[in-house]
């Protein structure tokens, strides 16, 4: 059998076991998924017409500047999320207000917290971005989110790190991007479909391992981190559109005291796909750690292991 056909059948047997065993697994033990899901798509179709999500956007964004894309337990100078929005209805929705005052909040911080001091400069820099490249241009967080997605088409990013900049987006309805991090590619590659997507966009067996052997070397280096990313982008992209395009995910929600479904389908959104896979993969709090990073994946758990390789041969 063909190399390629042997990938094509893995892959075909992927998509169905997340559609059919994965997904319905995660909805039955995180239902609040599908408010999060409900609420990208509400922000896709109604974009930023309303000033309240225009808010909402550039409280998210400045948030995320304050704790480098959540990686932080804290944000810079304490300034959560409530009180940013606080001060913008304070300030009757001045976007520019908002940003003049978290800026001069980070450079009275600056002098307190010497240890802090690169970090909260960088952000100033990023605050001063938006400010000049924006706001005094008589332009806004739309204009922003806008540029930020032309640069991801060309793997570019600016203000936000690329995990950073693809998580934004697609929490602001543009579902082809998809944030990827350690559980996102150790998911990929333990089910195989990292392997068989370079099988599939290879001229040969022998080419496809050496291109997944050089994506291997760049895990944990930094210098590589940006080519590795987009990279990974593509192959989970490239699943979705050829594996998924077909799979309808049936999502239900409550209408007016009865009971709806919606049917999405995962072909174009390699971000709905990771609101999936992140709490299945992810240790983090709440979350069910099953193909989790830090410990040993719990194989035996799993509800797709007859189709994941790793699982297959470890047991």
């Amino acid at each position: 059998m063909d190399y390629r056909e042997i990938a094509r059948k893995h892959l075909s047997k992927v998509a169905r076991a997340i559609t059919q065993k994965l997904i319905p697994y995660v909805l039955s033990k995180k239902p609040d998924i599908v408010n999060f899901i409900l609420n990208i798509y509400e922000r896709r179709k109604n974009g930023f017409a309303s000033p309240s999500n225009r808010d909402r956007a550039l409280i998210q964004l400045i948030y995320m500047m304050l704790t480098k894309s959540y990686r932080r337990s804290q944000p810079l100078c304490g300034l959560s999320e409530n009180e940013l929005s606080n001060y913008l209805q304070r300030q009757s929705g001045n976007h520019s207000a908002l940003l003049n005052y978290i800026k001069n909040m980070l450079q009275n911080c600056s002098g307190s917290n010497p240890n802090m001091r690169k970090e909260i400069n960088d952000c100033i820099k990023k605050i001063d971005t938006l400010i000049n490249e924006y706001y005094n241009q008589k332009k806004d967080i739309k204009d922003f989110i806008y540029d930020l997605y032309l640069l991801s088409l060309r793997g570019e990013t600016k203000i936000l790190g690329p995990k950073g900049r693809d998580n934004f987006l697609r929490d602001w309805g543009f579902i082809d991007r998809c944030p990827i991090d350690r559980h996102m590619i150790n998911f990929i590659s333990r089910t195989g479909i990292s392997w068989c997507v370079l099988m599939l966009k290879s001229d040969s067996l022998s080419e496809a391992i050496v291109k997944f052997s050089l994506l291997q070397s760049m895990l944990g280096k930094k210098k590589y981190y940006r080519t590795m990313y987009e990279i990974y982008h593509g192959i989970i992209s490239y699943f979705c559109k050829e594996f998924l395009s077909e799979c309808k995910i049936s999502i239900p929600i409550n209408a007016e005291n009865h009971l709806e479904l919606i049917s999405i389908t995962l072909g174009g959104a390699p971000g709905i796909f990771d609101v999936f896979i992140w709490p299945y993969c992810s240790e983090a709090k709440d979350n069910l750690g099953i193909c989790r990073d830090k410990d040993p994946p719990r194989c035996r758990e799993c509800v797709i292991n007859y189709v994941c390789w790793f699982s297959l041969l470890r047991n």
